[in-house]
């Protein structure tokens, strides 16, 4: 029985490596970057295009957002929470880039890559950087959509140690907007086609 719980305790530590501290991330970087490249891919079809400029012009499009998130998660059948703090900026094309920080069990962690579309659409890439943090190395890919009109995003998350969960609670408290005028351009030729040509 000792043996056996053992050997099932040492599974667990390796399967759910998110969890435990002492596991270090290596074993499943091929997969994690297969991963953040097929989420990179998904942003530039020519759907994902379509949807960004459909949703411009039917919903409220930011030149930036940022705020502070309050989010609980499943991390190896433990409800966990922790804190995110997100800033998007518009590029001018196709949506918004992606910058912030994170804090939850495993420690600190910077928002390093990713996209967000202006109907919602997003990923992003978190890593622990500081050298002094055990789980240094660490890093986490969230998927899903932020709905901009409740300050929520749904979603789930996996990391290049080979644990995957789902986001149970993300939810913005502090958000400050600033909107971009998508008409102002468009207005300012209209007028001067009213000018008459003999003035």
């Amino acid at each position: 029985w000792f043996f056996a719980a053992l050997a099932m305790r040492t599974l667990v530590q390796i399967i759910c490596s998110r969890c435990n501290k002492q596991v270090k991330p290596s074993s499943n970087e091929k997969n994690f970057d297969h991963t953040v490249s097929e989420a990179r891919k998904s942003m530039n079809t020519p759907h994902s295009s379509e949807s960004s400029e459909d949703s411009s012009s039917q919903t409220v499009v930011f030149q930036s957002y940022d705020g502070d998130f309050y989010i609980k998660y499943e991390d190896c059948g433990k409800i966990r929470s922790g804190f995110v703090k997100i800033k998007l900026k518009n590029n001018g094309a196709n949506g918004y880039g992606i910058k912030g920080m994170c804090a939850d069990a495993d420690g600190c962690a910077t928002i390093t890559d990713g996209h967000v579309s202006y109907n919602g659409d997003a990923w992003w890439v978190q890593e622990i950087l500081a050298e002094d943090e055990e789980r240094v190395g660490l890093r986490v890919i969230s998927q899903g959509k932020f709905d901009f009109s409740s300050d929520v995003f749904a979603g789930s998350w996996a990391s290049n140690a080979g644990c995957i969960g789902s986001y149970l609670k993300f939810e913005g408290k502090e958000i400050n907007t600033s909107i971009l005028d998508v008409n102002r351009t468009a207005a300012v030729p209209e007028q001067l086609t009213l000018i008459p040509e003999s003035v």
